[in-house]
């Protein structure tokens, strides 16, 4: 083994640890956290909303946050000392790059809503007109955060390191797997959780992965996210840089909220093929244009020419 396949598994060790510790950290410390949080909404009247919240919320956020955090000492504790080599690098023009990738996620996505809308299948039913500056904008800006964490940690940690160690259509297969896998992790108690124990973290491992008896709900969207992270891992490789599909993640993300803003479903209408919800995610079209899109990223730009 050559010294960068060293540095990348030494690497990849440190992200992998990171992903077992922010968990069980995230189990030991949701307990406490979350008996604190129901105690003020119950003495302070002004955070009286804090007694509806659900123990498997707090847990899911204390795996975010302890993964947010951890993330720069665990690249530290690798080896790396900047986070270029998961490609987050600094001689590309990234506002640029990062607004490319938003418009074409902007705009197709939005051409499935359109289509939707004119088969009839989706009818204009827009929620409340003055919400709509601030829906927009958080839409926005959760976009452009979950694109900046999912692809740093995904695409820039996961398949940057464990493309050096194979070859990068295995590791890219196997971090969309993951990827497809993880987005399944909803936690959620059978029997419901009012006070948390020492050990309610832990006792809720067995209800982590959320199914349903539906399967033309949960296949296409698995399917989808599968193939959603190989598009994304194949236009990692070919700019070797994440800012352009930070900016597709991101327009993909503000495109499905708007159109669930903007849209509702037609229930007199039944299409297999965009499904039973206005979230077109989990529809057999996005599969098809992640499909589509999966084909144009993997020619290469000479052949496309």
């Amino acid at each position: 083994m050559n010294k960068e396949s060293t540095n990348a598994l030494r690497l990849l060790n440190a992200v992998l640890l990171l992903i077992v510790a922010a968990f069980l950290l995230a189990c030991i410390t949701a307990p406490w956290i979350f008996n604190g949080l129901i105690a003020l909404g119950r003495n302070v009247a002004v955070l009286e909303e804090l007694r509806d919240l659900r123990f498997e919320e707090i847990i899911s956020r204390l795996v975010l946050i302890y993964l947010i955090l951890g993330f720069y000492p665990a690249v530290r504790l690798g080896g790396a000392s900047s986070f270029a080599p998961l490609g987050l690098t600094r001689d590309v023009p990234r506002i640029r790059a990062i607004g490319r990738g938003w418009l074409l996620g902007v705009v197709s996505v939005g051409a499935l809503y359109v289509l939707g809308a004119v088969t009839g299948i989706l009818v204009w039913a827009p929620d409340s007109w003055g919400r709509l500056v601030g829906r927009i904008i958080g839409y926005f800006i959760g976009g452009l955060l979950i694109g900046v964490i999912e692809e740093v940690f995904f695409r820039g940690a996961l398949f940057g390191l464990l493309r050096r160690l194979v070859h990068w259509v295995p590791a890219a297969l196997a971090v969309s797997a993951f990827f497809s896998f993880v987005h399944f992790l909803r936690p959620d108690s059978p029997t419901g959780i009012v006070y948390g124990e020492w050990y309610t973290g832990f006792a809720l491992v067995p209800h982590m992965f959320h199914t349903t008896d539906q399967p033309g709900f949960y296949i296409p969207f698995a399917l989808t996210l599968f193939v959603m992270s190989l598009v994304l891992c194949v236009l990692y490789r070919r700019h070797g840089h994440l800012y352009m599909i930070i900016g597709l993640h991101a327009g993909w993300v503000l495109a499905l909220g708007a159109g669930r803003f903007f849209f509702d479903r037609a229930t007199q209408v039944e299409s297999v093929f965009f499904g039973t919800s206005v979230n077109l995610a989990r529809s057999w079209a996005a599969l098809t244009l992640l499909v589509l899109m999966l084909i144009w990223a993997a020619v290469p730009k000479t052949k496309r020419r």
